[in-house]
C-alpha cells in the first residue's frame, strides 16, 4: 500500500510541471505582440526623423533656387525625395516657401515651412529667408493658404 501511495505521489509532480510550462509558454505568446507593436513604433518615429531631415535639407535647397512667386504655388521637385514650394504670402512683403514628402512608405508625411522677403523686382531670383522663420505648421491667416 505504501508503494502505491509513493507512485500516486510521483505522478502528480508530472502535471504540475506542465501546468508551469504551459502558462510560461502563454506568457512568452503575450510578450511577442507586445514586442512587435514596440519595435514598428520605433521604427515609425526613426523614419520620422529622418523625413524631416530630408524636408529640412529640400527646404535649404529650395532657399538656394531662384523663384519668381506668385499667388499660387510654384513647385519643384529637387534632388531629395521632397517637394518644395513657393507662393506670396498673406503677410505683406513676404514670400511663403514650403517643402514637404515622405521619402518612406512606412512613415509620416512632413511638411515645414519658411518665410523669406518679396524680392524687388519680378524676376526669378534667390529670395532672403528672415531669421527665424523656420516653422512646421501653418503661419498664414488662413489655413486654406497652406495647401
Amino acid at each position: 500500500m505504501s508503494r502505491a501511495l509513493h507512485d500516486q505521489r510521483g505522478s502528480a509532480v508530472l502535471p504540475g510541471v506542465l501546468v508551469i510550462l504551459t502558462l510560461a509558454l502563454m506568457m512568452l505568446g503575450a510578450q511577442i505582440p507586445r514586442d512587435d507593436a514596440l519595435r514598428r513604433s520605433s521604427i515609425y518615429e526613426r523614419h520620422g526623423m529622418i523625413a524631416r531631415q530630408y524636408v529640412q535639407s529640400a527646404l535649404e535647397q529650395g532657399a538656394g533656387m531662384a523663384w519668381a512667386p506668385a499667388a499660387a504655388w510654384q513647385c519643384r521637385a529637387g534632388t531629395l525625395p521632397a517637394q518644395v514650394c513657393v507662393r506670396l504670402s498673406g503677410h505683406s512683403g513676404r514670400v511663403l516657401m514650403r517643402a514637404h514628402g515622405a521619402p518612406f512608405a512606412f512613415g509620416p508625411q512632413v511638411t515645414l515651412f519658411r518665410y523669406f522677403v518679396l524680392p524687388k523686382t519680378n524676376r526669378a531670383e534667390i529670395m532672403q529667408p528672415l531669421a527665424h522663420s523656420r516653422i512646421d505648421y501653418c503661419p498664414e491667416p488662413r489655413e486654406e493658404m497652406c495647401r
